[in-house]
């Protein structure tokens, strides 16, 4: 299946789902958001509009500051793996089951998720700060973590970071040029307010999923149920 048809794909399993997806999205984002907010308000500097420059903070926290931005990296991991969670099952064409996919997110081996996350976090921004482009292709290499978490909970944080790396091999470039396409539409959705993106979003996360299907499958086909014959 080339990319073409994972878009196509992505499209027609997003039937009935779509809403769903993107109330997902919204609030998956809005509590972040909240969080983010919050931190804010106690950053050590504040942007000035008056002067176009960082300022010190009067109402500075350090603590809170740190409190909340710890929180809401820990929270945008575990509502991510929620909704992929989600988003694999609509890839399935199973009817997902929200409570089990938030709470699996959050209960499932938690401290494996985090911690792989961190590192793969980690180990991208320290190729970025070598050179962009490995640190890109670092990142593309790492993409299937999230997913193997979920298909494959009995690997450790360095197994499934390694297996992302071995399934991505020669995949690469497939996904950059199929996220490339999405991310045209995601920057000309700014000239419609946004109003496309409740389109284009959906398809783009769905699309990411049926690939790393598509990788996954290829690497291990499922064996062929045998039918006996009944006398």
């Amino acid at each position: 299946m080339n990319t073409k048809e994972i878009r196509l794909l992505a499209k027609e399993r997003l039937v009935g789902n779509h809403v769903l997806v993107i109330v997902l999205s919204f609030l998956n984002s809005a509590v972040i958001g909240i969080l983010t907010t919050i931190s804010d308000r106690y950053a050590p500097t504040i942007f000035s509009m008056d002067t176009f420059q960082l300022i010190p903070n009067p109402d500075s926290n350090q603590l809170i500051y740190n409190l909340f931005n710890f929180a809401s990296s820990v929270l945008a991991v575990f509502l991510g793996f929620a909704l992929l969670k989600i988003l694999i099952d609509i890839a399935r064409k199973n009817k997902p089951n929200l409570t089990d996919c938030y709470a699996s997110a959050f209960s499932d081996d938690p401290i494996k998720t985090f911690v792989t996350s961190f590192l793969v976090g980690l180990f991208a921004i320290l190729w970025a700060l070598l050179f962009v482009i490995p640190g890109i292709i670092k990142a593309y290499a790492y993409g299937m973590y999230l997913y193997l978490l979920d298909v494959k909970p009995e690997m450790t944080a360095s197994e499934t970071i390694k297996e992302s790396m071995k399934l991505m091999d020669g995949h690469k470039m497939d996904l950059f040029m199929m996220d490339l396409y999405y991310i045209l539409h995601i920057i000309l959705g700014a000239f419609t307010f946004g109003i496309y993106w409740l389109w284009v979003i959906p398809r783009f996360q769905l699309a990411r999923v049926l690939f790393f299907e598509e990788v996954y499958n290829k690497a291990y086909p499922k064996a062929p149920v045998e039918v006996l014959d009944q006398e």
